[in-house]
């Protein structure tokens, strides 16, 4: 039952944990970009949000995804998501 819904995929609570695991990886900063990212903002509502420079929020990004070997934001969310508690 605690498997993902496609199936055959790992239990969601190891999914969390390695999630939480990588998403450790990442300044505090990082992680905070991340999680707006996984909230669906583009790079000005982020800016805007978190009060930084667009700049700085595509910054805050790719060193995100350079340090988690991902080549996406969608990567980055998702496992943003997959981290958080809610």
């Amino acid at each position: 039952m605690d498997r993902v819904a496609a199936g055959g995929g790992p239990p969601v609570d190891a999914r969390r944990r390695r999630a939480r695991e990588r998403f450790g990886l990442l300044t505090e900063r990082e992680r905070e970009v991340a999680l707006a990212v996984a909230a669906g903002l583009s790079n000005a509502d982020v800016a805007g949000r978190l009060f930084m420079s667009v700049g700085s929020v595509k910054a805050h990004i790719s060193s995100a995804l350079t340090r988690l070997d991902m080549t996406n934001r969608i990567q980055l969310a998702l496992l943003a998501h997959d981290a958080d508690d809610d």
